[in-house]
């Protein structure tokens, strides 16, 4: 059996030459669920390849992780968690309201199995 790509984590087709180069003035914040770290397609990592600000931390149910904890309370950012439902705003708005209160949007991902 083949080994899984070192960078992709794919086992049997290699992405590596697909995956763009982004840039972005953003700051994302990937919640992750422990059993995404083992899997072979962990979208966090493809994120992390395209060389965006990508910042993970473990979920636990019991105790929230410390890298959140501080980020939520940086006075400079102006945390918004992407989940589709009937109360969303839309990124503009983000930007709106993130712009008058001179903070930088800090964009949280729930990356779960």
């Amino acid at each position: 059996m083949s080994q899984p790509c070192p960078h992709c984590g794919f086992q049997f087709n290699c992405i590596c030459l697909l995956v763009p180069k982004l840039t972005s003035k953003h700051e994302i914040l990937l919640l992750m669920h422990p059993n995404e770290l083992t899997r072979d397609t962990n979208t966090g990592q493809l994120l992390q390849h395209c060389q965006l600000n990508v910042e993970q931390a473990i979920w636990d149910r019991k105790q929230p992780p410390a890298e959140l904890l501080t980020r939520l309370a940086d006075p400079s950012l102006y945390p918004v968690i992407l989940f589709p439902s009937e109360e969303s705003i839309t990124l503009e708005h983000v930007e709106m309201q993130s712009q008058q209160q001179a903070k930088m949007p800090l964009y949280i991902i729930l990356d779960a199995t």
